[in-house]
């Protein structure tokens, strides 16, 4: 097993590019595992123990997460949906990846994809794969496709009963090869009418950053919603940007994001703070310790450090790396003040762990496993595991009769900088 593995924080798997992605189903009625087929899966999950031992960061009961595993399995399993099932007992964050769900994941938080452009999810009535959206400039948008097509077949095969994940693996592909979509789009009459369009995939590139300037209070607004590979480019350019218009106030909005790469938000941290700054420590179970500190700067030893008071508005639905970002800040700049709702409360990050087993003398990776492996803690040494981040000021969003949310949040923020 990897000893270095890669460190992920978010709340929850992040795979909302492109496609909604969803685990194989392990949760199919079968009949309970039985003879050689549970002694075999018995001794698989013992030699998976090892790994959980030596990594897994927080307290489980390894015989009951055994058991529970195997009361669950069938002899219908493959060794797949075991160990997706066993992994997922250990907590919301940890898991079973195959290569492809690996992939997956990867091209999720590259902010960089080929396919056709949007966003789906299962749909019942009537079946198929329906379009939550389509991505500005995308193929699928090109091609004419619009929030509420029900996609029914690709290349000609039906996709109303099969998994979401198969029928997405189906429209991802090279960019510019073709594929052929047929969708159900409902009329004005409430019926619905079939239509088949080719459309050529491409490149899909996603934002993780957008950018407001609010010129008669001077005061710039950045909202993240995820720390993906990109997001501290992307970060560094708006903060530039804004900057240039002369804003005296920044508003970073964190709410609903929840977390992404530790590696992202130290660098954004590192927009905002002096160059070797302490940002987080991470600590796995065995004493090892890490410290993230502040970049050394890369503009030519000019100053890129933001000099203006910022407000951060976070929400129950910002964890992880949004809340070290935030916790960091708290603890190491002056001017800030945090504004929203207590946060989710996630202190912990995961790693990917290479698993793989050697076949005549080479060894053939079968997957990764997604374990929490270190917790991490603010500058001031404080863990917000289980606790979340209290804001300075708590406002609480309300909503309109018809629906609309009041933003609050955002209104009481440019109201604080006004004072400045």
């Amino acid at each position: 097993m990897n000893k270095n593995p890669k460190i992920l924080i978010a709340a929850l798997t992040i795979v909302t590019s492109i496609f909604s992605i969803l685990p194989a189903n392990t949760n199919t009625a079968y009949a309970a595992v039985t003879g050689e087929k549970k002694d075999e899966f018995s001794e698989i999950l013992d030699d998976y123990e090892d790994y959980v031992e030596y990594y897994y960061y927080l307290d489980y009961d390894a015989d009951k997460m055994k058991n529970e595993t195997l009361n669950d399995a069938s002899n219908d399993w493959s060794e797949e949906q075991l160990l997706k099932d066993y992994f997922s007992k250990l907590d919301p964050w940890s898991g079973y990846f195959t290569v492809p769900d690996y992939s997956e994941l990867t091209d999720s938080m590259s902010g960089s994809f080929f396919g056709i452009g949007a966003t789906v999810e299962k749909s019942d009535k009537p079946k198929g794969i329906k379009i939550v959206k389509t991505l500005a400039e995308s193929p699928a948008k090109k091609a004419g496709l619009k929030a509420g097509d029900v996609i029914v077949r690709v290349d000609g095969m039906d996709v109303t009963g099969i998994d979401l994940d198969e029928g997405v693996a189906l429209m991802r592909g090279e960019k510019g090869t073709t594929v052929k979509v047929t969708y159900k789009r409902k009329n004005s009459a409430g019926k619905y009418r079939s239509k088949t369009v080719t459309i050529t995939r491409d490149e899909i590139k996603v934002d993780t950053v957008s950018t407001k300037y609010y010129k008669t209070y001077k005061v710039g607004y950045v909202r993240v919603t995820d720390f993906g590979e990109r997001t501290d480019e992307e970060f560094d350019s708006a903060i530039t940007k804004l900057a240039k218009k002369g804003m005296k106030g920044l508003v970073i909005d964190l709410r609903d994001n929840p977390g992404g790469y530790i590696d992202t938000a130290v660098n954004m941290a590192g927009r905002i703070l002096p160059a070797d700054t302490l940002v987080t420590t991470l600590r796995d179970k065995n004493g090892g310790e890490e410290v993230y500190t502040t970049p050394e700067s890369d503009n030519n030893g000019k100053d890129k450090t933001v000099n203006v008071p910022i407000v951060i508005l976070i929400n129950e639905n910002s964890a992880s790396a949004s809340e070290l970002l935030t916790g960091c800040l708290m603890d190491d700049y002056d001017d800030i003040e945090v504004i929203g709702t207590r946060s989710y409360g996630k202190g912990v990050a995961q790693g990917f762990l290479p698993d793989g087993e050697y076949v005549n003398g080479e060894r053939i990776l079968k997957g990764y496993v997604k374990l929490t492996t270190a917790g991490y803690f603010t500058p001031s040494g404080l863990s917000i595991h289980g606790i979340g981040i209290k804001p300075d000021i708590t406002v609480k969003n309300t909503k309109t009769s018809t629906g609309k949310i009041v933003d609050k949040q955002l209104k009481k923020a440019i109201k604080e900088l006004e004072k400045n």
